[in-house]
């Protein structure tokens, strides 16, 4: 069949062979006669913006077809293509390489699977792209009776949380490890008064005769994984949470894997509550409200954090009070009090340097310090991450490292000598 004069859009994970074979797709297309955009072709060398290049690609084609194989796993380029691709309601035909789950964004695609010769693989390839083509045509003329178009909020939340998901934090879920942590929860009459949001507490506390050095110690929890206590917060009287803890404790990296998390379960059900993952690093305008700088930060989504706020459905999570530049922090911080008694928000979660917290940011919000990653953490962290990054020799590599930073190849084989005795690794480090 030919396809004359189709525009196809090609995408694939570069380097492997799934390049190889994104090659011999836009051959046979072309001999098809279809127009086809590949980055590695119809990109000039020394092109400024490559990016807005791939889009315009998508926008202007036809049809995309995506070459998936072991490598979209680990390409976040292709992923963003394809969130792209959905964005602008573009028809897709997967052509299946490996038997690999098929990226979420594509997830309903029925694919075409790899033929036992390539000749029988490009024929059904040509065949699906025509049966594409002619589903989308029939599908745009006729619309299911009784079917109404997602609200332009709905559609806003969608683009959000396909970004947050499939691009921003596509590897959060992948290469997270447990931080342990320690929550301190007051119960004076002093935090009660607070969380209440009435003024003049101190004048308060006078008039009732209740001296704050009385109240009861603060009640401590500790969790091995930090994401429980998150997912408790929507539970709690207070839904306020300040995470604690020094540089590279993983204040953000935790808060990005909550935020992943809550943005899948926004994405299959409209009534979940969105994380709002906003960096306070970029609040460096002294006359911008927090408010505005908040909706600047969400684009398109920023002009509907007022609905989401008032039907409970946002979790406002503010990453990096510590990153204010310094002389506007006690400021700031006034400001970030005064949002956060609002108990219309599903939670409130900031996080800050603990240091900086003490002397600049103190908030009457519970406090969840993160405990420093202990040895056995930090092995599987870097475990974890170098196989992401660097696939199969990944393991190698964070192996001696990990025994570089550790402090020698003697105490590496001290360690082997205690596995080989039946020590675990906790055991040997503590």
């Amino acid at each position: 069949m030919a396809l004359t004069n189709l525009k196809v859009f090609i995408s694939y994970p570069r380097g492997g062979h799934e390049h190889t074979w994104a090659e011999t797709v836009q051959r046979h297309l072309e001999t098809q006669g279809a127009a086809c955009w590949r980055d590695e072709v119809s990109i000039a060398e020394g092109d400024p913006d490559p990016v807005d290049r791939i889009e315009q690609g998508i926008e202007t084609a036809d049809i995309v077809v995506a070459v998936i194989g072991t490598d979209s796993e680990i390409c976040n380029w292709q992923k963003r293509e394809l969130l792209a691709a959905d964005r602008l309601r573009k028809p897709v035909v997967a052509l299946r390489l490996d038997k690999v789950t098929l990226p979420f964004t594509i997830s309903e695609v029925q694919p075409v699977e790899e033929r036992a010769t390539e000749t029988e693989t490009l024929a059904a390839l040509t065949d699906a792209i025509a049966q594409c083509l002619r589903t989308a045509s029939v599908t745009a003329r006729t619309a299911p009776a009784g079917t109404t178009a997602p609200s332009a909020q709905r559609r806003a939340e969608i683009e959000y949380l396909n970004r947050v998901v499939y691009a921003d934090l596509a590897d959060r879920s992948a290469s997270y490890v447990p931080v342990a942590g320690t929550q301190r929860e007051s119960i004076s009459l002093h935090r009660v008064i607070r969380s209440a949001s009435i003024p003049a507490t101190d004048v308060l506390l006078r008039e009732f005769r209740v001296n704050p050095q009385d109240a009861p110690a603060p009640r401590e929890t500790t969790y091995n994984d930090v994401q429980q206590a998150y997912r408790e917060l929507r539970s709690r009287a207070v839904r306020r949470l300040a995470v604690l803890g020094e540089p590279g404790a993983g204040k953000s990296f935790s808060l990005e894997r909550f935020a992943f998390e809550h943005a899948q379960l926004a994405l299959a059900d409209p009534k979940q509550p969105i994380p709002l993952l906003v960096p306070m690093g970029r609040w460096t305008r002294e006359a911008e409200s927090l408010e505005d700088y908040i909706a600047r930060q969400l684009n398109e989504l920023g002009r509907y954090v007022g609905e989401l706020r008032s039907a409970g459905r946002a979790i406002l999570l503010l990453d990096g009070l510590n990153e204010i530049p310094s002389g506007q922090r006690r400021m700031k911080a006034e400001q970030v009090q005064r949002l956060a008694m609002d108990k219309r928000y599903a939670g409130v979660v900031v996080s800050c340097r603990e240091k900086d917290f003490q002397a600049d940011c103190k908030l009457p919000f519970d406090t969840l310090t993160l405990q420093p990653l202990s040895p056995v953490r930090i092995y599987e962290f870097m475990h974890t991450y170098l196989k992401l990054l660097r696939g199969p020799s990944g393991p190698a590599i964070a192996e001696r490292r990990y025994w570089e930073l550790a402090g020698s190849d003697v105490l590496r084989e001290a360690w082997k000598k205690w596995q080989s005795a039946g020590a675990s690794f906790e055991l040997f480090w503590n």
